[in-house]
């Protein structure tokens, strides 16, 4: 009986080993399971985050582009309603110097001469072009005086009060001027 004692213990000792692999080999496939999944997790976290980041980074060119062509357009309806603006304020320009060059011009100076040297007083210094001084100084009350200023170029006249506090603009220049300022605000040709 003794070889059946052996026997039984091998038994058992082979039965223990093999109880002992199987538990070795189910913990070894849990633990390559868990880390499997722990690194299936990170992956997919990183591919994520790379995907967030590629996606992030596409949204910011595209939204430059946009802007960039955005403000391309912008500027170039800009020039081209500069361009608009200035050609028709050059037609007008031309047409305000043949009417300075036609006989009513006198009529339109005078009464731009008086409402200058009435806004100031009649004590005071009429500023025009020298071309003009004629038809001015025809209409100057005595206590005024009459000097040619070059920087009118279309015509009127600007009168300034013997003490300096007073000045009068009526030249044809800042006339033209403050139109060309008031149909770019009312036309809308600013961009916002």
């Amino acid at each position: 009986m003794p070889n059946k004692q052996i026997d039984d213990f091998l038994n058992a000792i082979n039965a223990d080993a093999e109880r002992r692999r199987k538990e070795i080999e189910e913990a070894t496939d849990k633990y390559i399971a868990d880390e499997t999944a722990k690194a299936e997790a990170r992956i997919s976290r990183e591919v994520y985050l790379s995907l967030q980041r590629r996606a992030a980074d596409i949204r910011d060119r595209i939204g430059r582009e946009k802007a960039g062509r955005r403000a391309e357009q912008r500027e170039k309806l800009f020039l081209q309603r500069l361009k608009l603006t200035d050609e028709l304020f050059d037609e007008a320009r031309a047409r305000i110097e043949q009417a300075v060059a036609s006989e009513e011009y006198a009529g339109i100076l005078t009464a731009l001469t008086a409402e200058a040297v009435a806004a100031v007083g009649e004590h005071c210094t009429v500023y025009g072009r020298a071309a003009d001084e004629k038809l001015i100084c025809d209409t100057l009350p005595a206590s005024a005086r009459f000097e040619a200023d070059g920087e009118i170029a279309l015509g009127g006249v600007r009168a300034v009060s013997e003490n300096g506090r007073l000045a009068a603009d009526n030249t044809l220049d800042s006339r033209l001027e403050a139109e060309r300022e008031r149909f770019i605000k009312d036309s809308k040709l600013i961009l916002d």
